[in-house]
């Protein structure tokens, strides 16, 4: 090959816009991966107390008149023999949920899946306040 061969005319440009162009992608990627998995969203846990943690599940959709405002963050046993479910909401939806809020566990669907739907909750009752406890029915 010759010294002045003119596809090598400007090398260090065309590898360069490359490779800013790989790294944007791979930027974007990041950020289309947090939005999906609500990575920027703000969050506010709450609790419940089941007596059996049958059907509860971490990642389990948490619903408030059909709209997912959150999920299931972790089923733990309790010193006590109940079990506390820790869930995340949404902050956008949290002043939906009141104080005379329920949770209630529904199927889904007639695969069985089942989701934890927010019912209830008068217009008089104050709103739930982050770090909140929400009473539980099956």
């Amino acid at each position: 090959m010759r010294e002045k061969d003119p596809r090598f005319r400007n090398l260090e440009r065309k590898a360069g816009v490359f490779l800013l162009v790989a790294a944007a992608c791979v930027a974007l990627s990041i950020v289309l991966i947090g939005v999906q998995r609500d990575l920027f969203r703000v969050k506010h846990h709450l609790r419940l107390l089941a007596d059996s943690g049958l059907n509860l599940v971490p990642g389990q959709a948490v619903k408030y008149k059909g709209f997912r405002i959150g999920k299931v963050d972790r089923v733990a046993p309790d010193p006590s023999g109940q079990v506390v479910v820790e869930l995340v909401v949404f902050g956008d939806y949290l002043g939906f949920i009141r104080e005379d809020s329920v949770a209630e566990l529904r199927p889904e669907n007639a695969i069985g899946d089942f989701v934890i739907e927010i019912v209830g909750g008068t217009t008089g009752a104050k709103p739930l306040t982050g770090g909140g406890a929400i009473a539980f029915r099956r």
